[in-house]
């Protein structure tokens, strides 16, 4: 059974797998969790990490996520339309964001997401945001 709430992936769960950082084991577990029927990624992170893998040589890597995201049914890509993006700009001004977290913010909004991120700059704003450790003991717990 899966939980009520869907969620947005933000760039860095990805990044802490791909770059085998600290987290990437509980990114994974994330991910593959059989509680989260779909995970939502925004345009903006799957570009982003192209561009970091690519910078990385790591293409092949970023190649083989193109091909999960296409392959699976598990992965949804999201991106903001042309008319909402002054919502970005919004999002940047009222909560003094950058780009790509303003840009995540507005997908969260648009399709009533939750945020799942390692960014602390979530934690200083009103919304529905949620670190990849609570999460894995929600999911964990969840009946």
């Amino acid at each position: 059974m899966a939980i009520n709430q869907n969620y947005l992936f933000d760039t860095n769960i990805f990044l802490e797998i791909f770059l085998s950082q600290e987290n990437s084991e509980l990114s994974k577990s994330l991910i593959n969790n059989k509680n989260l029927n779909t995970i939502f990624i925004s345009d903006f992170s799957l570009h982003s990490v192209g561009v970091i893998l690519s910078r990385k040589n790591k293409s092949e890597m970023f190649e083989a996520f193109i091909d999960d995201i296409l392959m699976s049914n598990k992965f949804k890509v999201l991106s903001v339309s042309i008319d909402k993006m002054p919502n970005i700009i919004k999002n940047i001004n009222l909560h003094n964001l950058d780009f790509d977290d303003a840009y995540q913010l507005t997908i969260s909004t648009i399709y009533n997401l939750g945020i799942v991120t390692y960014d602390k700059d979530f934690n200083k704003i009103d919304i529905n945001s949620i670190s990849p450790f609570n999460l894995s003991n929600l999911l964990n717990n969840y009946q």
